[in-house]
C-alpha cells in the first residue's frame, strides 16, 4: 500500500511538471507575437513617413517639371508668356540725365592783316550725372590750336536720345580762297565719351556699306551743284569729282547729325577743285 501511494505520488508530481513545461513555451510565444505586432507597426509607421517624404519631395518637384513643360508646352502657355513678355517686353525707356551744350570758350579779335575779324566760340557739353571733363578738354585745345586771328571757329549741335552730336567749324578769314576745316565729335549721353564710327551708325541705324553709298550720291551732288560738274565738265573739276569718290576717299567720311536732326556727313577732299591743298565738305546725306 505505502508502495502504491509512494508511485502515485510520482506520477501526479511528473504531471504537474509537464503541465508547466508545457504552458511556458505557450506564454513565451503570446510575448513573441506581440514584440512582433509591435515591430511590424513601428515598420508600418517609417513605411508611411517614408511614402509622405517620398510625395512630398514629387510635390516639390512638380513646379520643376511644369517649368519644363512651360518651354515646350502647349500654345496656351506660350501665349501667357507671350501676352506677359508683351506687356514688359519694351524695357523702361533709359532716361538721361539733362543734357547742354554751351559756350567754353570765347575770344573776338580785332581786324586782321585782310580787313577780317575772328571770332572764336568753343563748346562745352554738360551731362547731369556724367563726366565729360575728358571730352570737353579734348574739343577745347583742338580748337585754340586751330583758330586765331586769322582763322575762326563756331559749331553747331544736335541734342539725340542717347547722343550729342558738334560739328566744329574753322573758317580762315582771308580773300585768298579761304578754306573751311571741321571737327566732329558724337558723344554719348551714358558715358560722356566720344562714339566711334561704327557705334555712331549704329544708333542712326546704317550700315557702313549704306552709309558710304549715300556719302557717294551727296557728293555727287554737291560737286554739280557747286563746281558745275558734268560730262561736258573741264578735265580738272572730272579728275577731282573722280578722286572725292573713290572707295579710300569715302571711307574717310564721318557721320554726324545736323542742328535740324538730319544724318550728314563730314569728309576731307584732296585737292580743291582748280587749286591746291586739301579741304572739308560737310553735308546733309
Amino acid at each position: 500500500m505505502k508502495k502504491f501511494l509512494k508511485s502515485t505520488c510520482i506520477i501526479l508530481a511528473l504531471s504537474v511538471m509537464m503541465g508547466l513545461f508545457t504552458a511556458c513555451p505557450n506564454s513565451i510565444k503570446k510575448d513573441e507575437t506581440s514584440d512582433d505586432t509591435k515591430s511590424q507597426t513601428d515598420d508600418r509607421g517609417d513605411e508611411t513617413t517614408s511614402e509622405t517624404e517620398t510625395t512630398a519631395a514629387v510635390t516639390v518637384s512638380e513646379p520643376d517639371q511644369s517649368d519644363d513643360t512651360d518651354e515646350t508646352g502647349p500654345e496656351e502657355t506660350s501665349s501667357t508668356d507671350a501676352s506677359a513678355a508683351g506687356t514688359t517686353a519694351k524695357p523702361a525707356a533709359k532716361t538721361y540725365g539733362k543734357t547742354t551744350v554751351t559756350v567754353a570758350y570765347k575770344k573776338d579779335y580785332g581786324k586782321n592783316q585782310f580787313g577780317y575779324k575772328a571770332k572764336v566760340r568753343v563748346p562745352k557739353v554738360t551731362i547731369a550725372g556724367v563726366n565729360t571733363k575728358q571730352v570737353n578738354q579734348e574739343i577745347l585745345t583742338y580748337c585754340k590750336a586751330k583758330s586765331g586771328k586769322e582763322c575762326s571757329c563756331s559749331y553747331s549741335y544736335y541734342i539725340g536720345k542717347n547722343y550729342v552730336s558738334i560739328l566744329i567749324k574753322l573758317q580762315e578769314e582771308h580773300d585768298m580762297s579761304p578754306a573751311a576745316y571741321f571737327a566732329v565729335y558724337n558723344i554719348s549721353r551714358s558715358s560722356g565719351k566720344k562714339l566711334t564710327k561704327k557705334q555712331m551708325l549704329k544708333i542712326l541705324g546704317l550700315s557702313n556699306k549704306k552709309f558710304n553709298s549715300r556719302v557717294k550720291k551727296a557728293i555727287t551732288k554737291m560737286f554739280k551743284k557747286s563746281y558745275g560738274y558734268s560730262s561736258k565738265a573741264p578735265s580738272y573739276i572730272k579728275k577731282t569729282y573722280k578722286d572725292a569718290v573713290k572707295a579710300k576717299t569715302i571711307k574717310r567720311a564721318v557721320p554726324y547729325v545736323n542742328s535740324k536732326g538730319k544724318v550728314s556727313y563730314m569728309i576731307r577732299l584732296l585737292p580743291c577743285p582748280g587749286g591746291a591743298g586739301e579741304y572739308d565738305e560737310a553735308g546733309t546725306c
